[in-house]
C-alpha cells in the first residue's frame, strides 16, 4: 500500500460516519443533475417540467427554480456549502430569468469542459453581480465529477501544491493555469494513484472527490502548529522543541526544517540540501572539539600521528552557510544530553540574534593556530537553529541559563491533536483499533497527570503506540496485553521508581489503561 492510498483509508475511515452522509447527498443531486443531462441531450430545456421526471424535484411547483435553486443557490448543494460566499434572492432570480445566463447553464449541464465553464462564468459576471467563484465552481462540480468538491479556489491551491510537493502526484507537463485545469489534473492523478483492487472504495470517483477536502483539513491542522514555529523561529533564530517523551518533536523538528527549505522532508538528505540542512544528536560525550573546532589525529604521510586543528560540525555548516542566499537549519537532537558550557563555548554570545554576522565575530578557543584571516568565527544570520529536549530527563536541570535566554521555547504537548498528527499513517487499516488505542492513550495519560509526583510532563507520547502496528493482526485483549508488557509498562515502572508502594501505583495506572474502575488482578511481576 502506497502512502497516498494509507493517508486515504486513514482520513476516510476516521471520519466514515459524517462522510458517508456526504457521500449519500453528493450521489443523489449528481444522479438528478446526470437526469437532467440526459433529458437536455434530448432537446428539452430547463424549464420543460419533463426535464425533472425520475429527480427529486419532479412534481415540485416549479422544478427548474427548485433545481436552480440547489444547484447554485442554496447554502448547501450536497456536493458542497457556499461558504462565506452569499447570492440575495432577488439576484437569483434575475440569473434564472435571463434567457442567455439559462442557456450558459443548459450548456454546461449537458457537456461540462473548460469552453462552457468559461462561457457560464462569463455570463454569471455580466450581471455585475461579483464574481463569487465558490458558487460558480461548485455549479461545475456538480455537473462533473471530473473536478472535486473543493470548490475554493485558496483551499484547493493548499491541496494541489502539498500533493505535488510531497511526491503524491507529479505536476502537469504543461503548468495547469486555473482551478478548472488543475482539478483535471489532480483528479486523474489521484484515481491512478490510488486505485487499489485490494480496496473496492477507492474506485468510488464520489468518495475521492470527498478525499480531497479531508486532506485539506488534515493539511489545514497540520500546518497549525507549523505556521506557529515558522513564526517563532523566524523572531528567534533559535527555538527549542521540549516536552514528554513520544511526541515526535524530532520529526516535527524536520518538518519545520522542510517548511522552511520549502522542501518535502525525505528531500532533507538530498544532495541539493547539503549545506542547508545539517543534524546532530548530543550525547554525553560530545564536547566542544566536536561542535566547534579542535585538534583531531591523523597519520602523516609517514604513518605517525600528527595532530591537526579541524571544525567540528556547527562551524563547518556555519562555513558553507556563509555562500548560500538562502536559509539554512541545522538540528540539534537531544540537545540537553551534553553539558552545554563545554559544546557552546563563547557560541554563547555569537547566538545571539542582535550578534548574528561579522558584527559579531569572536575569538575561538583555538584562534591562535588559525590564520589571521581565519581567527574570527560568527553565525551568520541565515542560520537558525532548532533542538529538542524531553523536559524529564534528568538532564534538564543542567541547562546553563545563560542558554535558556537564548533560545525560544516551545512545548509539543502529549494531547489528542498530536496522537492525530504522529499516527497518521499507522493502523489505517484498522480504524476501530486505533479509535481505542487513542481512548487508552488519553485516560493513561490522564491518570499521569493527575499524579502528584509526575504530573502532565511525564505524560507517554503518541510514538509509543506507533509500534501497535506490529500487534495489529493479534486478537484482542491479548493485543493490549502484549502491547502493555513489552511497551507502556517497562516505562510506567521507571516513572514509579522510589515512590511508596511501586506495584500499587503501577495498578492504577493498568487500570487507567484498561479504563477500569475495579482493581486490577493482573500480574505485576510482568507489568500486566
Amino acid at each position: 500500500m502506497t502512502r497516498l492510498q494509507r493517508l486515504y483509508q486513514q482520513l476516510i475511515n476516521q471520519n466514515r460516519s459524517e462522510i458517508d452522509v456526504w457521500l449519500e447527498d453528493y450521489k443523489e443531486f449528481t444522479g438528478d443533475v446526470a437526469k437532467v443531462r440526459k433529458a437536455l441531450k434530448n432537446g428539452f430545456h430547463l424549464e420543460n417540467p419533463k426535464v425533472y421526471v425520475g429527480t427529486n424535484f419532479q412534481g415540485k411547483k416549479n422544478p427548474f427554480e427548485a433545481f436552480a435553486e440547489q444547484l447554485i443557490f442554496a447554502k448547501y448543494s450536497g456536493v458542497s456549502s457556499r461558504g462565506r460566499s452569499i447570492l440575495a434572492r432577488v439576484d437569483f432570480d434575475q440569473f434564472i430569468a435571463d434567457k442567455a445566463f439559462v442557456l450558459a447553464l443548459e450548456a454546461l449541464i449537458r457537456e461540462p469542459s473548460p469552453e462552457t465553464f468559461k462561457a457560464f462564468r462569463a455570463r454569471w459576471l455580466s450581471f455585475g453581480k461579483g464574481n463569487r467563484p465558490v458558487i460558480v465552481n461548485r455549479t461545475l462540480a456538480a455537473c462533473t465529477t471530473a473536478v472535486a468538491t473543493t470548490v475554493d479556489e485558496s483551499k484547493f491551491e493548499n491541496v494541489y501544491w502539498w500533493l505535488i510537493n510531497e511526491g503524491l502526484i507529479t505536476a502537469p507537463e504543461s503548468p495547469a493555469v486555473d482551478w478548472y485545469a488543475k482539478n483535471l489534473h489532480l483528479v486523474s492523478q489521484l484515481r491512478e494513484r490510488l486505485s487499489n483492487d485490494q480496496m473496492p472504495e477507492t474506485k468510488d470517483e464520489h468518495l475521492v472527490n470527498i478525499f480531497l477536502w479531508e486532506l485539506f483539513t488534515f493539511i489545514n491542522m497540520k500546518n497549525q502548529m507549523i505556521e506557529t514555529l515558522v513564526s517563532l523561529l523566524e523572531s528567534n533564530k533559535q527555538i527549542v522543541l521540549t516536552g514528554a517523551p513520544g511526541t515526535g518533536k524530532t520529526f516535527l523538528a524536520r518538518q519545520l526544517a522542510a517548511k522552511l527549505l520549502n522542501c518535502p522532508v525525505d528531500a532533507l538528505a538530498n544532495e541539493e540540501h547539503q549545506n542547508q540542512f545539517g543534524f546532530v544528536q548530543f550525547h554525553s560525550a560530545y564536547d566542544y572539539t566536536d561542535f566547534v573546532e579542535g585538534l583531531k589525529p591523523e597519520k602523516d604521510a609517514g604513518g605517525q600521528i600528527t595532530f591537526k586543528l579541524r571544525n567540528g560540525i556547527f562551524r563547518d555548516f556555519c562555513e558553507k552557510a556563509k555562500n548560500h542566499e538562502g536559509k539554512c537549519l541545522f538540528v540539534i537532537d537531544e540537545i540537553n544530553r551534553a553539558d552545554l558550557s563545554r559544546v557552546f563555548g563563547e557560541l554563547f554570545y555569537a547566538l545571539e540574534p542582535d550578534y548574528r554576522g561579522k558584527g559579531g565575530r569572536v575569538l575561538t578557543q583555538y584562534a591562535s593556530l588559525r590564520a589571521e584571516s581565519d581567527k574570527y568565527f560568527y553565525v551568520p544570520e541565515n542560520v537558525f537553529i532548532i533542538g529538542t529536549m524531553n523536559d524529564i530527563d534528568r538532564s534538564v536541570e543542567s541547562i546553563d541559563f545563560a542558554l535558556r535566554r537564548r533560545f525560544a521555547w516551545y512545548e509539543v504537548q502529549a494531547d489528542e491533536e498530536r496522537f492525530d498528527a504522529v499516527m497518521q499513517d499507522v493502523l489505517t487499516d484498522k480504524p476501530d483499533l486505533k479509535k481505542k488505542a487513542k481512548d487508552r492513550y488519553q485516560e493513561l495519560n490522564g491518570r499521569i497527570a493527575e499524579q502528584e509526583e509526575l504530573g502532565s510532563s511525564y505524560r507517554i507520547g503518541p510514538t509509543y503506540f506507533r509500534k501497535l502496528e506490529s500487534y495489529k493482526d493479534q486478537d484482542e485483549p491479548d493485543l493490549w496485553n502484549i502491547f502493555w508488557q513489552r511497551h507502556l509498562g517497562l516505562l510506567i515502572r521507571e516513572y514509579v521508581r522510589g515512590m511508596p508502594n511501586p506495584d500499587e501505583q503501577i495498578t492504577k495506572f493498568r487500570d487507567a489503561y484498561d479504563h477500569n474502575s475495579a482493581p486490577s488482578n493482573q500480574n505485576l511481576n510482568a507489568f500486566s
